[in-house]
C-alpha cells in the first residue's frame, strides 16, 4: 500500500515519513495520475530527511506500523538496513500489536542473502509471513505480538485497493 492511498483513510491520525533522500520527497510533487493526490500535502504527514535506522534509535515514538523500503542490498550503504539487528529496532519501535513489512526485492539477491534474510526477520517476527508481488518482489510482513488477522475493514481496503489496481493497470493483473 502506497502512502497515497494510506493518507486516504479517515481512521490515519499521523504518519511519519522518513528517507535520506531529499529528492524522493520533492518527486512526490512531480507525480500526477489518476486518482493520485500528494500525500505530502496531507496535514497528517510529516516528512524527514533522515536515515530511517537513525529516526527510529532517536525517536520514542512508537508506532502500529513500520514500513522498510530500503534500496536493493547491493547499493553502497544498505547492508545494514537487512540484519536481525535492525529488525529488531523495527520491532522495538513497534506498539503492541503494531505491524512490520519490509521489502525484500529477490530478484537482485542470491539465493543464500534471501534465505539469511528471511531467516533474520522470522528470528525477529516469529508468526511472519511473506507476500509475492507479479515483478519477483517479497514483502514480509511481522507483527509485535501473535498476529492478528486482518478485520473486516481492512479486507476491504485490500479488496477496494486491488480494484484499483486492475482498473489502472488492466495489463499487469
Amino acid at each position: 500500500m502506497k502512502r497515497n492511498q494510506i493518507t486516504r483513510d479517515p481512521r490515519l491520525k499521523h504518519l511519519d515519513l522518513v528517507d535520506i533522500s531529499k529528492e524522493v520527497f520533492d518527486l512526490a510533487g512531480s507525480y500526477s495520475g489518476i486518482e493520485y493526490s500528494n500525500p505530502l500535502r496531507d496535514p497528517r504527514v510529516t516528512t524527514f530527511v533522515q536515515d530511517g535506522r537513525f529516526f527510529l534509535q532517536a525517536s520514542p515514538d512508537r508506532y502500529d506500523i513500520i514500513t522498510g523500503e530500503p534500496p536493493p542490498l547491493k547499493v553502497a550503504g544498505t547492508v545494514n538496513l537487512y540484519t536481525q539487528q535492525f529488525f529488531e529496532l523495527m520491532h522495538d519501535r513497534l506498539k503492541d500489536g503494531g505491524i512490520a513489512t519490509f521489502w525484500l526485492p529477490i530478484s537482485q539477491l542470491t539465493t543464500d542473502e534471501t534465505k539469511a534474510i528471511l531467516r533474520a526477520f522470522h528470528n525477529v517476527f516469529p508468526s511472519a509471513s511473506v507476500w509475492a508481488t507479479c515483478d519477483l518482489e517479497w514483502i514480509m510482513m511481522g507483527s509485535k505480538g501473535p498476529f492478528q488477522q486482518p478485520d473486516t475493514a481492512v479486507g476491504s481496503l485490500i479488496l477496494e485497493r486491488r480494484e484499483d489496481a486492475l482498473r489502472l493497470w488492466p495489463d499487469r493483473y
